[in-house]
């Protein structure tokens, strides 16, 4: 590179009245054949997030050796909102730069001051200059290179800028004095020929985005919960892509409310791909503990901005969990009578695992007895109920062993307490039969002797104190009314009037007059017209339904539910308009289960005369209705 003489401006201006002293006319003399040119410029890519920490690279590299020892030199401009921290060499000469305020006042006044050409662009609004030089001296070579780190703090401020940098050298002997080296500090933008090399770059673009802290979006455990187990994972989740180095076990960490160290960490793993960090805990946390899950407002995104605020999230562990207890038994240990279709009940104090409450962990079998009996075991959450349900009834007069086993859990992984639990009970003598042709097995059996021990119904007597039921027989109307009345435990007093006219004569004790006025009076029968009941005419299977739906709409409205519009009963609604709907709502309700109702089966017909056990069987619908 030529360069004209350093007494006269190189381009016909005065350089302000600045004077070069010996020892920069000697400096010169090294220097005047070459200068350090800028063999390229990085920036970040363009959108770049604006953070604290944005770095621009240069590599500068002598043209010529430079000959004597001097110090190089660089002249920044950036945006007035932007502060370099700190400027870096590295490679043929290493070393942290030193800011110097006189050559950014001299680029500030002096270069600026020129009229713009091809290595001059004059004043710039809302910029600064920053000048640098290297802490010490160095004899630059032709073959050195050079990179240049400049580490710039947008202050979260982005945008669209034009920047300038310009090299040069400065006299070790006095580095700061611009006499002595204003012009050397702009060596790098004295050239002759446009082919000459250049040490200035001017109006390079730059391009960022607009700066933003990163903020937590979501943690686990979230604020104020109550985690299910001791041994948890913190989970920090943010806005933004986070600079790694700033996610430690110092900045991230659990700790108990109010104070105390830091609970141990065995390390922290960040997921770049949802921004989420997590905190691997050393051990389990404490039992019914509160804890805070702190982030500290240093933690940055990848381009250094931090958070800011601290983020601490206030959590607490469970209260420690407890092996479940049996707190009731039906059959009860040593029971005894117990009804040989009995099932057998265990209620626990806990919710319980229903996958470990089997037949293999709930178990009964005879005393003595190698194997354990068929059964279905099932589980009622709602309750906390065990169910062993034997699959046949079991023997009168015998004892039974049930057996809770060590497996069965409940629902916190715990066995029960006390475990393998053992009782015994007994058996009934002999089931209490009412009927001799009416025994346990028979579809209307419970309904039949429920009623019995009930005394609802009874039967007729065969001798030798025996009796029958004869489930097959017709029922009267006024039979029924007489059943119906004392299913639904109404009072009958010698009072109770009718209008009907076609009953028995009244007689001193209850009799039909009486049953027939109750069951007229709450409005379960009519009456065939408004003065006729038809005591003795057979009671059909629909004029049966009619009566115990009536029965409980008037008694009990809020045991029935009402059908949905799609359901279709088994007899339909079309045969009666009367009966017809009301037989629609007693079976939706369970008040013809057990009966055939369906095509071809024994009840089908709605008009047919309802035999004494399919009545039975009703009433008995009708009844346990009334107790759930």
């Amino acid at each position: 590179m030529r360069r004209p003489s350093p007494r006269s401006d190189r381009r016909g201006r005065r350089r302000g009245g600045l004077l070069v002293t010996l020892g920069a006319l000697l400096m010169l003399a090294l220097v005047l054949a070459g200068c350090i040119t800028i063999t390229s410029v990085v920036v970040p890519p363009v959108s770049t997030e604006a953070g604290p920490a944005t770095v621009i690279t240069l590599q500068i590299s002598p043209d010529v050796d430079l000959g004597g020892e001097v110090l190089g030199t660089l002249a920044i401009r950036l945006p007035a909102a932007w502060t370099v921290t700190s400027v870096v060499y590295s490679g043929s000469y290493s070393g942290t730069a030193l800011q110097s305020n006189s050559i950014a006042t001299y680029f500030t006044t002096v270069w600026d001051a020129y009229v713009p050409d091809k290595s001059h662009n004059g004043p710039r609004a809302d910029s600064h200059w920053w000048g640098f030089h290297t802490p010490t001296g160095h004899i630059w070579q032709d073959a050195d290179v050079v990179t240049v780190t400049i580490t710039v703090d947008t202050h979260l401020v982005g945008g669209e800028y034009l920047i300038d940098f310009v090299t040069g050298v400065s006299d070790p002997a006095a580095p700061e004095d611009p006499a002595a080296n204003g012009t050397n500090w702009e060596l790098g933008g004295a050239y002759v020929e446009p082919a000459d090399p250049t040490g200035v770059v001017l109006d390079q673009a730059i391009s960022l985005g607009e700066g933003a802290a990163p903020t937590v979006v979501s943690t686990f455990p979230a604020t104020g919960a109550t985690v299910g187990d001791p041994l948890v994972t913190p989970r920090v989740a943010f806005s933004e892509a986070m600079k790694q180095s700033t996610l430690t076990a110092g900045n991230i960490y659990v700790k108990k409310a109010g104070g105390g160290p830091a609970v141990p960490a065995a390390g922290l793993v960040y997921n770049g791909g949802t921004n989420e960090v997590s905190l691997n805990l050393a051990a389990p946390l404490e039992w019914a503990t509160s804890y805070v899950l702190f982030v500290d407002g240093v933690v940055a995104d990848e381009v250094g901005n931090p958070m800011g605020p601290d983020y601490i999230v206030p959590f607490t562990t469970p209260a420690e969990p407890v092996a479940a207890q049996v707190i009731a038994r039906d059959p009860g240990p040593g029971g005894t009578d117990i009804p040989v279709d009995a099932n057998v009940l265990v209620t626990f104090d806990q919710d319980m695992d229903a996958a470990t409450i089997t037949g293999a962990t709930f178990t009964l079998k005879e005393t003595g007895a190698v194997s354990t009996l068929m059964a279905v075991v099932s589980y009622v959450g709602a309750t906390r109920t065990a169910v062993l349900d034997p699959a046949v009834d079991l023997e009168p007069g015998a004892e039974y062993q049930v057996t809770l086993a060590a497996g069965l859990e409940g629902a916190n992984g715990l066995g029960i307490q006390g475990a393998p639990i053992v009782w015994t009970f007994t058996t009934e003598s002999e089931p209490g039969l009412s009927f001799t042709d009416v025994l346990p097995g028979h579809p209307f059996y419970a309904a039949i002797q429920g009623m019995a021990d009930l005394e609802i119904i009874n039967g007729y007597a065969v001798g030798g104190g025996l009796f029958e039921f004869r489930p097959n027989n017709p029922v009267w109307r006024w039979q029924f009314a007489k059943m119906i009345v004392g299913a639904l435990g109404l009072i009958v007093t010698e009072a109770k009037t009718s209008p009907f006219t076609d009953l028995d004569p009244d007689t001193p004790s209850l009799d039909m007059t009486e049953y027939v006025a109750v069951a007229w009076e709450q409005g379960i029968t009519k009456g065939k017209t408004a003065t006729l009941f038809g005591p003795y005419d057979e009671i059909s299977r629909t004029q049966v339904v009619t009566m115990v739906v009536r029965a409980l709409q008037q008694i009990a409205p809020e045991t029935l539910a009402t059908p949905p519009s799609s359901y279709v009963n088994s007899w339909g609604t079309g045969y009666s308009s009367i009966h017809g709907p009301l037989a629609r709502i007693a079976e939706y309700n369970g008040l013809l289960a057990g009966l055939q109702v369906g095509p071809g089966g024994a009840a089908r017909d709605p008009w047919s005369s309802m035999p004494r056990g399919e009545v039975a069987q009703v009433l008995w619908n009708m009844m346990a209705l009334l107790v759930e």
